[in-house]
């Protein structure tokens, strides 16, 4: 076996941290020196390894905290960002058994699972890595390495979900990554190659370290990967694939397709079922596959026509030797991270593989600008090949555009995902009342070169009457998850008046699309009211508020309450006893540091019928202030009994 030197001490000191033998059944937060200082609320990167079983309750605490998952490897770990105080919420949930924000802890991952040890040991390669020998990989030159997979669909009807043959069009969202490590058993082949433990290790964290450095490069695509596992064990075939041209693939992917439980007229058609598959399962975006070949006895880590690693462009895999020719097991991320540009849409730009300057890619439709061979532009790019881009995190616009990373109205929504979304809105009057109805639906991003297609989903709609709080509308199928969504709610019958309804939906990506409508009552009842009665008062630069929001029966309970300082926008008040629940609440407010001189409060009330209106309550007063911007304390409650009775 052919490995670097620096490679060989990295896997030594690595076997030691997750080999030592101290026993920790319990729970463990690790960091970095200065951590325990760290505030609640700072974000931090960390290493997450559930407790047993409780996997996706850990994956939906983290979430549903604010956190974003980045990596995940079920059933067992994941790496994530979160507020530092997520960890310790996690410990007292029983949910997580080990967390770190630094170096692994010897003592709390000795006897992880097999998934979960990988896990960690990827998490080490990440905060710890290894420096590439940038040197080994100078001469090893991928030669024509993009293929058009032959079994494509032709450009076909308008989709509004991926399918069979769009499981990778653009680099957004989650992806999931199906990692085969391929094993010959002799029956055919000779069998030449054997994988080991530390070889499976050293190939799960490069491919982590791939996946990371794409990631990390590009925050708007909001990027989370997910480890479809047969790296732990690999799957056996009859053929020794790294003794046979790269053009047998179809033997020995076909096998381990079939070893997996997918088989069709075309492999290429069974990794694309085996892609579906998991991406239904987890959920994701996109899927594709990642064939490893083991190749560490083998004189020059390359299939017998040459060929060491190639994709086919959009997917459905990509195939990597585990020496990779020049580059070297320690640098296999380099090589992963240019496949992955292939699988979602990107072109080769080196000279040797001859793809003119002209030449179009991506689901955006981008030429080749950076091209070898007649480009306009001439810098280090990944898509060129070799160490130092990668080293050097270099990927040209022209490469950027291919793979989906283009914002063309600044807008914060890469291209791909700044969908046309519609919504319209409706009214119907029966016996009981008012039907609120409304379809959502989002429209592609336009391709001439893919079918259109969208992977953003719709994630809430809702109303409001006037001025009024936002109420949420219920999906007519229970659920909020599709590209198109019917939306309904019933209202009670609307008093005398003119009203203004607007609808509203966003997706995923954040877009956000209204409807008006508009409705008018000659004759009717009056509107119910909501009253906000209180007193202001000064402690120095700090002025209070202390009073009460109340509402009559008929329109239910007060849901909302708002206050506006000098004449500000409209801001929440949280409930002094923790909920909006009855049909009077007292209301306590205190802004700290205000400026000498004279402030203005206002405050009001919503109730649970959209139809009631409220009733401002103002009144200014004049601070001898600190200079300091305004602090609203919220957390200043008063009971009833304190409160003054000149505005009982």
């Amino acid at each position: 076996m052919r490995r670097v030197a620096h490679e060989r001490t990295a896997a030594r000191i690595l076997r030691l941290v997750l080999a030592l033998s101290l026993v920790s059944a319990g729970w463990c937060v690790s960091g970095s020196v200065g951590l325990a200082q760290t505030p609640p609320d700072a974000m931090v990167k960390a290493l997450y390894v559930a407790a047993d079983g409780r996997y996706a309750e850990m994956i939906t605490a983290i979430e549903q905290a604010g956190g974003h998952v980045l990596h995940a490897f079920p059933p067992s770990a994941a790496i994530a960002t979160s507020e530092y105080a997520t960890l310790q919420r996690l410990a007292a949930a029983g949910l997580a058994r080990y967390a770190t924000t630094g170096p692994l802890n010897p003592d709390a991952v000795n006897g992880l699972a097999p998934r979960a040890g990988l896990a960690a040991a990827a998490w080490q390669a990440l905060v710890e890595p290894p420096v590439a020998a940038l040197g080994s990989a100078d001469g090893a030159t991928l030669a024509g390495d993009a293929f058009e997979p032959p079994d494509l669909d032709g450009l076909s009807a308008f989709a509004l979900d991926p399918n069979l043959y769009q499981q990778s069009d653009f680099l957004t969202g989650k992806v999931v990554v199906n990692l085969v490590l391929v094993e010959s058993d002799g029956t055919l082949d000779a069998n030449t190659e054997d994988w080991t433990a530390d070889e499976r290790e050293l190939v799960f964290s490069e491919i982590v370290s791939a996946t990371s450095w794409w990631q990390a490069l590009e925050p708007r695509a909001h990027l989370e990967f997910i480890y479809d596992d047969h790296y732990s064990q690999p799957v056996p075939v009859q053929y020794e694939p790294i003794s046979r041209p790269h053009s047998d693939e179809r033997l020995w992917v076909s096998q381990a397709m079939q070893r997996l439980g997918f088989s069709a007229s075309s492999y290429i058609t069974a990794v694309r079922q085996r892609n579906q598959d998991s991406r239904l399962r987890y959920g994701a975006d996109w899927a594709f596959t990642i064939f490893v070949v083991d190749s560490s006895n083998d004189l020059d880590n390359r299939f017998p026509d040459g060929y060491f690693a190639y994709a086919y462009i959009y997917g459905p895999f990509m195939v990597l030797t585990y020496g990779n020719n020049g580059y070297g097991p320690s640098n296999m991320d380099a090589v992963t991270a240019h496949e992955m540009g292939h699988i979602f849409g990107a072109l080769d730009e080196y000279a040797s593989a001859n793809v003119p300057a002209t030449a179009i890619g991506g689901y955006l439709g981008v030429p080749n600008g950076n091209s070898q061979v007649g480009g306009s532009s001439d810098v280090d790019c990944i898509m060129r090949g070799g160490l130092a881009p990668f080293v050097q995190r270099r990927v040209c616009p022209y490469t950027a555009g291919q793979v989906g990373w283009r914002d063309s109205d600044g807008d914060g929504i890469l291209d791909p995902l700044d969908t046309s979304l519609s919504m319209g809105a409706s009214l119907t009057e029966g016996a009981g009342g008012l039907t609120l109805s409304a379809i959502a639906t989002d429209t592609p991003y336009p391709s001439t070169t893919r079918t259109p297609i969208s992977t953003n989903r719709l994630a809430r709609a809702d109303y409001r009457v006037g001025e009024g709080p936002r109420r949420l509308l219920d999906a007519a199928d229970g659920s909020v998850d599709s590209s198109s969504e019917q939306f309904s709610v019933e209202l009670p019958t609307a008093p005398q008046g003119a009203w203004e309804i607007e609808v509203r939906a966003i997706d995923s990506a954040g877009n956000v699309a209204t409807d008006v409508v508009r409705l008018e009552i000659a004759q009717g009842s009056v509107a119910e009211s909501a009253n906000v009665q209180g007193a202001l008062s000064a402690d120095g630069g700090t002025m209070v508020f202390s009073g009460l929001a109340s509402v009559s029966a008929e329109a239910g309970a007060v849901q909302v309450v708002e206050y506006s300082l000098d004449l500000a926008g409209w801001q929440a008040a949280a409930p002094g006893d923790g909920a909006y629940d009855s049909n009077s609440e007292v209301v306590a407010l205190a802004f700290a540091s205000l400026t000498s001189g004279s402030h203005s409060l206002r405050v009001r009330a919503w109730a649970t019928s959209p139809w009631a209106q409220p009733e401002v309550w103002e009144q200014s007063l004049v601070i001898e202030g600190s200079g300091a911007d305004p602090i609203p304390l919220n957390m200043l409650y008063l009971p009833i009994s304190s409160l003054s009775a000149d505005w009982h």
